[in-house]
């Protein structure tokens, strides 16, 4: 009877170790119905509970759909002796992360928090949580439009290239040849002219020399003092010191 008592006052000494809060405590088992909170992958959930125990740690389980079994997974939080309390005040801010489990096979959850002695072993309530939609269905989009352009790029680009380079080559020629003909008509004319030219001049216009006739100067002329019918010829100083006929008749 005694050892009995003592089981007993244990057990509820034990009960009294921890209790979660949000999500709530333990309900039925096999119940995934029934006050089940559902969860989103990535969504941030505030997780609560209280306890007197000064080391202990939180662990996420996946629950088998049949409830024949349950499989852990990694520790959601944990508490030192020496950090302070926050599961009953401010509590813990858990970002929903099921990696290391598979959701097609069961998207049942729970958390265990446990002490090193176990004495304070304590499930939540059951969860349920479900993949992002988000994401999901963003990553999808992204395929899809990558496929698209990917496959209409080649046959929408190709042909544009092909034509602006034609179009390019046609007009360079068009430039060219319509530059090009007037100067050599020019020229073939500007040639024609001069060789006309040349041919049509007389032979004593033509220069002796290769680009100009030879200047030879003038001959100096004595003036000349007509005589009645004689031209005698005097020099400019001989006429100016002439002052009379007699003078001039003495030059004859």
């Amino acid at each position: 009877m005694t050892i009995t008592l003592i089981l007993l006052l244990a057990t509820l000494c034990a009960s009294s170790l921890a209790q979660f809060l949000y999500p709530g405590p333990f309900g039925k088992n096999n119940d995934y119905v029934t006050g089940v909170p559902e969860w989103q992958e990535g969504s941030i959930q505030t997780l609560k509970w209280e306890t007197n125990l000064t080391y202990y740690a939180i662990t996420l389980w996946q629950q088998n759909l049949d409830g024949s079994s349950a499989e852990a997974g990694y520790d959601v939080y944990k508490k030192i002796a020496s950090a302070p309390e926050i599961g009953n005040s401010s509590g813990y801010p858990w970002t929903v992360n099921t990696t290391g489990f598979d959701l097609k096979t069961s998207n049942v959850f729970w958390l265990n928090l446990r002490a090193g002695d176990e004495k304070g072993n304590r499930k939540s309530s059951y969860f349920n949580v479900s993949a992002a939609a988000m994401a999901t269905t963003t990553m999808s989009s992204l395929s899809t439009t990558s496929t698209a352009s990917s496959t209409s790029s080649p046959s929408s680009t190709s042909p544009v290239l092909v034509q602006n380079n034609n179009n390019t080559i046609k007009i360079a020629l068009g430039v060219g040849l319509g530059v090009s003909i007037p100067i050599i008509a020019l020229s073939a004319a500007a040639v024609w002219l001069v060789h006309g030219y040349i041919q049509r001049r007389r032979p004593d216009e033509l220069p002796k020399s290769g680009f100009a006739a030879e200047w030879v100067p003038e001959p100096k002329v004595q003036p000349e003092v007509y005589r009645g019918a004689e031209v005698v010829e005097a020099s400019p100083a001989e006429l100016d010191a002439v002052s009379s006929p007699q003078e001039l008749n003495a030059l004859r």
